[in-house]
């Protein structure tokens, strides 16, 4: 017999209504769209930075560190593209959520993701008790 104090997946998203999913679904497709355009904008940046990192001339100290500060610019870059890819697959995930009606039980202790979180992380996937102990376990 299911314990009465872990709702499953199904029953621990009732308490939202269809206008809160709703709005959800908007919320999460808008920050989908923006990290896209992150996306494609950090991505002309590190072409130009490959291309700029090309160009110096090497054979003095000057081009040295120009060259060494373009490429920390590049891996800074390139940080922040993956990072807003991420975010793409978090968003994408949220949205499978609400496809399925498991949207806003958390993954790991299956009980209600509060709404002020939710709203104020549309792609959270755990409560923040499960969130805070996933980041104590991975330090």
């Amino acid at each position: 017999m299911a314990d009465p104090m872990t709702p499953s997946s199904a029953s621990a998203v009732q308490y939202v209504d269809d206008d809160f999913l709703l709005r959800q679904r908007r919320e999460l497709s808008a920050r989908r769209a923006s990290y896209r355009e992150q996306v494609e904008r950090l991505s002309a940046a590190v072409d130009e930075l490959a291309q700029a990192s090309e160009a110096p001339d090497l054979g003095d100290e000057q081009g040295f560190a120009e060259a060494d500060s373009l490429n920390v610019e590049r891996d800074r870059v390139l940080s922040l593209t993956a990072l807003a890819r991420r975010r793409i697959d978090d968003v994408d995930a949220a949205l499978r959520r609400l496809e399925s009606g498991t949207y806003g039980a958390c993954r790991t202790c299956r009980r209600p993701i509060p709404v002020a979180r939710l709203e104020a992380v549309p792609e959270a996937s755990q409560c923040v008790s499960c969130a805070s102990g996933s980041v104590l376990r991975r330090r």
